[in-house]
């Protein structure tokens, strides 16, 4: 295989993921989303993908229990401010989208301290909220 076709096979695999985990760490970097103070620790973050599209995962922690705040780009006109919950087995699901950013929170956590969490998450994702 010549040397040019694997630039160009190189730069369709791998250089949009590189894209995308740098506009994920420029938007993380950018805001201030450690909720230590309010009980929900920011312990990681990963680049996923869904539907081929990539997905911000920020992990946050209440006591023995993972949140992960799932981020995308939200299509034109879907903003909802207010959170939908879903429910999903063992899991809960709510999702809100807001300043052209759609959010969902899954957890095992209640369903109580699930909603507190995204009502933090909410304030500081909202247009008012400061950076």
């Amino acid at each position: 295989m010549s040397e040019p076709n694997q630039l160009a096979r190189f730069e369709r695999a791998v250089l949009p993921r590189l894209d995308a985990a740098y506009n994920l760490a420029r938007w993380l970097t950018r805001n201030d989303h450690d909720l230590t103070d309010q009980g929900f620790p920011l312990v990681g973050g990963r680049l996923d993908y869904i539907n081929d599209r990539p997905v911000a995962a920020l992990v946050y922690r209440r006591q023995q229990h993972f949140i992960n705040l799932l981020i995308w780009p939200s299509a034109h006109g879907s903003e909802k401010a207010k959170t939908e919950p879903a429910p999903r087995q063992v899991y809960h699901l709510l999702r809100w989208t807001t300043s052209g950013m759609t959010y969902w929170a899954v957890s095992d956590l209640n369903e109580r301290e699930l909603k507190e969490f995204v009502q933090l998450a909410h304030n500081q994702t909202s247009p008012t909220a400061t950076p």
